[in-house]
């Protein structure tokens, strides 16, 4: 767990990034991918961004219905 000094002496404890967080970084990366695709390519934007999003729904169907969020109560 990292932590981080403040001005008035505190330590803040920041949680640990979770699976959650890694898809929520990786989702836009293949629709970047075709916008880069697009401009640097003979590709049109049209095509390059609708192919490249295939990916990211796929990511976005995973996290929704494979690896769904569950609420756990937690014990004391």
């Amino acid at each position: 767990m990292s932590t981080e000094t403040r001005r008035n002496g505190r330590n803040v404890r920041f949680p640990p990034l979770t699976r959650y967080d890694l898809l929520l970084f990786v989702l836009p990366l293949p629709l970047f991918a075709g916008v880069v695709a697009s401009l640097l390519g003979p590709v049109s934007s049209s095509v390059s961004v609708g192919v490249s999003a295939l990916p990211s729904l796929l990511l976005l169907g995973y996290a929704l219905f494979v690896a769904a969020p569950s609420i756990e109560k937690k014990r004391r």
